[in-house]
């Protein structure tokens, strides 16, 4: 990637003024160091409810953020490395309103609009890495409570959730 940087800098040099070319190959370095980090990254999203219902969609093959977002595209949240350590464990999802008990050993994580979407990431090393990487993604999981607690899962939603009636009018979509 230096090099190829290096060289259209140097052959600009020779087509368009100094400050130009210098300026054509920071950016361009900058561009391919984004292309380069943003492929080091695969991404599972799930689209979730709080009342337990929850969709995987397919988000875009390469992501270089990882996300836990409220309706209006705030993170609210984050789970990982630097918040929480590596190892495994679980969470309650929740609305603000929710004023249940959490199971023992659960953490409660309390979303503030009624709908939110989770972004997550896994650091790839190399391509060598890629089945290691999906093994991982394989062991995440998104249940609603009442499975958690052995009854049966909430009704599917069908259609588009309704806006959260705790919501201003000036918020609700």
């Amino acid at each position: 990637m230096q090099r190829v940087v290096l060289v259209t800098t140097f052959a600009l040099t020779m087509l368009i003024p100094l400050q130009y070319a210098v300026l054509v190959g920071v950016g361009l370095s900058v561009f391919l160091h984004v292309v380069r980090q943003s492929n080091q990254v695969t991404i599972k999203r799930r689209q979730v409810d709080p009342t337990g219902n929850f969709i995987e969609t397919d988000p875009p093959a390469r992501l270089p953020a990882e996300e836990f977002v409220d309706a209006w595209t705030n993170n609210f949240a984050y789970i990982g490395r630097r918040a929480t350590g590596t190892a495994e464990a679980e969470y309650l999802l929740t609305d603000r309103g929710y004023d249940g008990e959490a199971p023992d050993g659960m953490t409660v994580v309390a979303d503030p609009t009624g709908v939110f979407t989770i972004g997550g990431r896994v650091q790839v090393d190399s391509e060598a890495d890629l089945p290691a990487v999906h093994a991982l993604q394989d062991q995440f999981t998104l249940t609603p409570l009442s499975v958690y607690q052995g009854g049966a899962a909430p009704p599917p939603v069908a259609g588009v959730p309704k806006p959260d009636p705790r919501v201003g009018e000036e918020l609700g979509w």
